[in-house]
């Protein structure tokens, strides 16, 4: 699941939908975030070009891995 929200709680329950970002569907850049060894474990082997979908209940979007960053809790480019 995707949830409207990045704090701890949040991504306890799913990934976390940055709320300043476009969301699925939306144009502009959705940002995710969530932990490497919870909800995006299955996302281990991924890499850039790669394609993800996102199910939503207006339809199912695709996107294209442009990026990949694995950052510290702690690093200024978390945004809270």
């Amino acid at each position: 699941p995707v949830i409207g929200g990045t704090s701890e709680e949040d991504l306890e329950e799913g990934a976390g939908h940055f709320e300043s970002t476009a969301l699925p569907g939306e144009k502009g850049n959705c940002v995710l975030f969530g932990h490497r060894d919870g909800v995006f474990k299955v996302l281990k082997e991924i890499k850039v070009g790669d394609n993800i979908s996102i199910a939503t209940a207006e339809g199912t979007y695709l996107y294209k891995v442009v990026s990949l960053n694995v950052v510290a809790p702690d690093s200024p480019f978390i945004l809270k």
